[in-house]
């Protein structure tokens, strides 16, 4: 199996030049046989000067093979700037896994947007991850949206580290933002109790306000959704339109019969919002 750095030297490879390559490369040597962190700071900043910012080549094999090393890593949305970061990263990683949780810290204390995104898109992939929980709790309350997507949508850590509460905060905010909530990983696996009343209050307090809540939220409402909040909310949804009448209902048929995933059905609803947001 390949490691990491050999996929991401790969992608990169196949959309930059071989000058630029060759710089990275011998920037990754450096850092793995003597890099300190003040070599990895300076080839960090140099990146936008020394790699052309391109899109990946990231197609179904491409995938698979990310998948293979890390379950749930989505490298699909990466560029050649934030593929060579992460690269960089995890060369001085390897080496000095004693410093680099203060290495990390040291370089978000100045990081620009797309260095923040980087380090945070290469949390799944660092060595101890769970040392750098308090890191990516700091992470999901920032005010910049592209930031905490990228912790948030299609990055296997929260799934795999968060607490329960931490994680029911992240999809509550995910939720609250319209953000696409339903892309973090381990939906609907870590729905529970909390997390359904938790966004129940959230779509009471929108339809108070006469504003609707994606529908695709009430997949994850099922296990509050007791035969009078039923019968509350599916008469308060009849004043908010046929969708979301549609989505109280079918929560309700899981709620009755959770070994049934309804998946189409969702889908199917998912793609109503879709088209009724979006003319």
């Amino acid at each position: 199996m390949k490691q990491p750095q050999k996929l991401l030297i790969d992608w990169i490879a196949e959309v930059c030049s071989p000058e630029e390559v060759k710089w990275l490369e011998e920037e990754e040597k450096k850092l793995r046989s003597q890099g300190n962190e003040r070599d990895l700071v300076l080839a960090f900043s140099k990146v936008p000067r020394k790699i052309t910012q391109k899109d990946l080549n990231i197609g179904p094999e491409e995938s698979r093979e990310a998948q293979a090393l890390k379950k749930n890593w989505h490298p699909e949305n990466l560029d050649s700037q934030q593929a060579a970061r992460i690269l960089l990263l995890l060369s001085f990683a390897s080496e000095k896994p004693e410093e680099f949780l203060g290495t990390v810290e040291k370089l978000l204390e100045t990081a620009d947007l797309n260095e923040q995104i980087a380090i945070y898109s290469a949390l799944p992939l660092f060595p101890y991850p769970e040392k750098f929980l308090q890191l990516a709790y700091d992470g999901t309350r920032s005010n910049a949206t592209s930031v905490f997507d990228t912790i948030t949508l299609e990055n296997p850590y929260p799934y795999e580290h968060f607490s329960e509460e931490a994680y029911n905060r992240l999809v509550l905010k995910a939720a609250f933002m319209e953000r696409p909530f339903w892309k973090i990983v381990g939906i609907p696996d870590r729905a529970n109790p909390v997390l359904a009343d938790l966004l129940l209050d959230l779509v009471s307090e929108r339809w108070s306000a006469g504003r609707e809540v994606n529908p695709l939220v009430w997949k994850l409402i099922t296990p509050a959704l007791t035969e009078d909040r039923f019968r509350e909310f599916k008469t308060r949804a009849k004043q908010m339109g046929a969708i979301n009448e549609e989505a109280v209902a079918l929560a309700y048929e899981q709620h009755k019969n959770p070994s049934t995933p309804n998946s189409q059905k969702w889908e199917n609803l998912h793609k109503k919002w879709e088209t009724q947001i979006h003319t």
